[in-house]
This record gives structure tokens, sequence and C-alpha cells, in this order.
């Protein structure tokens, strides 16, 4: 979805990528792609492929991707489950866009930042503005980082990053990973950045091979009943849809 003012809405996008790589389920590139929005839509099993690509190829396939320049775009309310790869991705010289009340279920990185320098981009510009909030973010392997930041635009500046609901159930030193080698607790995430002050980390966890998470969905425009059972629980249940959630 290149371009202006375009919407993307309330589509089931399912094995998508499945012999190509250096793209995602839904996209948007340039500089000139401005106040675009994808909105409630359910991406899912589109890890991409490298087969055919050159040796040493190692770009990781988002389920959504805004590419180099990508500007004042929204990617709201949409639900990202059964993958492996990452969730949400913002290129190098993405500026000015909102990520807002996503669910992402599950893959290595489940929002990543790239805020490197690229020469190949013209009138690059480093990445500012982004307000990131309402997003639920569930790690569903002990090697997977709620976050991934490539930070060279002074100070971890790329926008508001705030209230918003991590779950790392796994390893409680995996939320954050800053290239090339350090790794952030929650707690040290919130200290060394000063960001997502008002967001909750796992109040859950567990060591493999429990899961005990589970996602609730309705992708019809009707309301559905889900019997939770008869038995009390420690963990509460949350209802993640891509219209809302609730615990």
């Amino acid at each position: 979805m290149d371009g202006k003012w375009n919407l993307i809405e309330r589509n089931i996008v399912q094995n998508a990528m499945l012999i190509n790589n250096d793209g995602a389920a839904l996209k948007s590139f340039g500089t000139g792609s401005q106040y675009n929005t994808f909105r409630n839509n359910f991406v899912s099993s589109s890890d991409g492929n490298t087969e055919g690509t050159p040796p040493g190829a190692k770009f990781i396939t988002p389920a959504i991707y805004f590419d180099f320049s990508t500007n004042n775009c929204t990617i709201q309310k949409n639900t990202i489950f059964n993958r492996t790869q990452k969730g949400i991705f913002l290129n190098a010289s993405t500026h000015d866009n909102m990520v807002i009340g996503n669910i992402v279920h599950g893959g290595n990185f489940l929002l990543d930042f790239n805020g490197s320098p690229n020469t190949n981009i013209v009138n690059y510009v480093n990445m500012t503005g982004m307000t990131v909030k309402n997003n639920v973010l569930f790690a569903k392997d002990p090697g997977a980082f709620i976050i991934r930041m490539v930070d060279n635009t002074g100070g971890f500046n790329q926008g508001t990053i705030d209230s918003n609901f991590y779950f790392q159930p796994y390893d409680s030193s995996q939320y954050a990973f800053i290239p090339p080698s350090t790794n952030y607790s929650f707690s040290e995430w919130q200290s060394n950045t000063g960001l997502d002050s008002n967001t909750r980390s796992s109040f859950v966890n567990w060591t493999l091979p429990a899961a005990l998470d589970t996602i609730i969905m309705n992708q019809t425009d009707n309301t559905i009943s889900v019997n939770l059972g008869t038995s009390a629980h420690r963990i509460p249940a949350l209802q993640l849809e891509s219209a809302n959630w609730k615990a």
C-alpha cells in the first residue's frame, strides 16, 4: 500500500510470503507513502522464505512493515499470530507514524525499530515522532524479544512508547535487544531509555514445555461466547481481539 490516504482494513491475510522474502503480509514503502492506515486486519502464517536468495541473506520477514521513509501512517488494532518472525517492523527513516492497539502473539522480535542511518535513502531523516501505545505484545518463545531497537537517533528519541502490555513469561531478561549485544529486562529498559513508564510487564511466568496462554479471536461481525470453564486460576484470562482488548 503505497501512495497517500489509503485504508486497508478487515482482512484475513494468511500464508503470504511463502516463496518470497524482503516483503511482508502488509507493507508500505517510501517517502510518498503518507496518511495510510492498516486497521483491524488478522495476519498469520507469513514468515517469508530465503531459499534462492544470495548466500547470507538474513532478512526477517515482518507481518506488518513500514519500509524506508514511510511517514504519518497508522498501524491500528491488528492481530498478528501463528508466526515465528517479526511482528511489526519500522525501518530506517520512517517517522511520525502511529502503532496503536495491536496484538502480536508470538514471533522473535515482536516490535522492531531500525533507527540506523542508511546512505541509500534519499533525504534520510532520523526516526522520530513515533507514537506506540496500547499494544499487547506476547512472546511465546524463551529466545524472543518484545522490542528490538537499533538506536542511532540520539538517546532513544524515536517518540512516545508507552502504555503497552508486554509479556515474556519464559525469561524476564528478554524484553529488549539493543544490537549488537545488549539485553534489557523490563526494568532496565525503562530506566535506561525513559520509555514505557506506564507500560505493564509480565504478571505470569512458566517454563517450557508449558504454554498456558490462549488467544481468542472473533473474525466475524457477530458476538461469540467462549466457555472459560469453571475452575479458578491464578492467571487471568485475556480477551484479545483486533478491535479491543480487556483483562
